[in-house]
């Protein structure tokens, strides 16, 4: 989902435009970024590979895919997805 920002009488308003699907997000801990979760096929063609980014693009997904969790690495604040145990 994309939104542009705009200065009104009010303040700050942010117009979000509903024809993109929303996609899975992960706020960072440590430096309160918001990342998005993408998805591309790999280059064997079998294994999806999966991203996360700044901005919602093409190719991102709305939901975790079924035996993922996401951790953060302690010291870039970055967010990581990981096979559950």
């Amino acid at each position: 989902m994309r939104g542009v920002s705009v200065r009104s009488g009010a303040g700050l308003i942010t117009i979000w435009r509903k024809d993109e699907a929303m996609a899975y997000s992960v706020k960072s801990k440590k430096t309160g970024q918001d990342y998005y979760l993408h998805s591309r096929p790999a280059a064997n063609g079998k294994t999806p590979f999966y991203f996360f980014a700044k901005e919602p693009r093409p190719g991102s997904i709305d939901s975790l895919p079924d035996g993922y969790e996401v951790s953060e690495n302690p010291t870039t604040g970055l967010p990581i997805l990981k096979k559950k145990k």
